[in-house]
């Protein structure tokens, strides 16, 4: 089905500041918008998978196959943060793409894994908090998927089951899969048309409220620049007297296939925001709330192994966006999938 009957108005609107930036942002930022950008094989997020309420990182030994769990410690403190680590599993070392999503909407941080072939299979959460007893059930979710060479997984909905976006490997053509809540090959649903075209130049984009006005943001790489779009602000008015909570993040708009970056940048979307140059250092980027301030943060594994934090510093405001990095680890060459 298509995406605007798939999904519907809140996918549509999810990014057409997104694409603002991954065209405009890319291209006119001065990043090589002809080729496609070498993808980071993971999911790009930092999840839970202790229920302890601090995100904690996945990754896989390059050597051994293993998955290896890495907890927080409960404090953000240098190397203290993620001391040490435990195997969640053997045998990863057939698949090409990891990365933790919730795809059955029970609150717990599933493992979603594509092998070589295409074979997408989910890893449910047990509940189990240490070991390899925490990811036991596996089920093949999808085939073909090797047809895509970036995926981020996102609520788009609504409904406590995060869906995907994947970018066609060659086309650099952007599709929405909507999570249908089936546990089989059924997942996923035929995206129909692409959302939008020329995704080539990112590496990487993720999505967080960044700025802290209830909407998500795009935050991505191309291999050098670090640029985030804000989501479109909310808009209405309170009544005197009126109490609301805080709303849950919405998502921006999504524009229509060919619409022109330079117009999509001017019409639809606010411009991005350069947070940082100089990210060819690094080979993974994933995003987290590490110090747990209410503010995602970057991390970042860089060429030599060594992986930094980069604290959101409270303010979307250009390069002071991200504070000073904290050197949080060492030796994490030996892994070849973070996530």
């Amino acid at each position: 089905m298509s995406l605007g009957r798939g999904i519907g108005s809140t996918a549509r609107r999810l990014l057409r500041a997104a694409t603002a930036t991954a065209v405009a942002g890319v291209v006119l930022l001065g990043a090589a918008g002809t080729g496609a950008a070498d993808p980071i094989n993971s999911g790009g997020r930092a999840a839970d998978i202790t229920l302890d309420g601090w995100p904690d990182l996945v990754a896989r030994n390059k050597s051994s196959g293993r998955l290896m769990v890495y907890p927080h410690s409960g404090r953000f403190s240098g190397t203290d943060t993620f001391p040490s680590a435990f195997t969640a599993g053997w045998g990863w070392d057939g698949m090409d793409w990891i990365g933790t999503a919730d795809v059955n909407g029970d609150q717990r941080k599933d493992i979603v894994a594509r092998t070589k072939s295409g074979e997408l299979y989910a890893y449910l959460h047990s509940g189990a908090t240490r070991g390899s007893s925490i990811y036991t059930t596996k089920i093949l979710i999808g085939t073909h998927w090797n047809i895509n060479d970036l995926l981020t997984f996102v609520d788009i909905d609504g409904d406590g089951r995060e869906d995907v976006f994947a970018r066609r490997a060659g086309t650099g053509d952007l599709y929405a899969y909507r999570n249908t809540g089936s546990l089989d090959t059924g997942m996923f649903a035929n995206p129909g048309k692409p959302i939008t075209q020329n995704w080539q130049g990112l590496r990487w984009f993720q999505f967080s409220d960044l700025n802290r006005d209830g909407h998500l943001d795009m935050i991505a790489h191309d291999g050098y620049t670090m640029f985030v779009t804000p989501g479109e602000p909310r808009t209405g008015e309170q009544r005197t007297g009126e109490q609301r909570t805080a709303p849950k993040p919405k998502l921006g708009k999504i524009p229509n296939a060919g619409q022109t970056a330079r117009s999509a940048a001017a019409a639809e979307a606010t411009q991005p925001v350069v947070t940082g140059w100089g990210w060819d250092i690094a080979d993974t980027v994933l995003i987290a709330d590490v110090n747990k301030d209410g503010y995602e943060d970057l991390i970042a594994r860089m060429k030599d192994g060594k992986l930094y934090v980069y604290p959101h510093s409270g303010s979307l405001n250009g390069t002071a966006t991200f504070s000073p990095r904290v050197l949080v680890g060492w030796g994490w060459e030996i892994n070849d999938i973070i996530t």
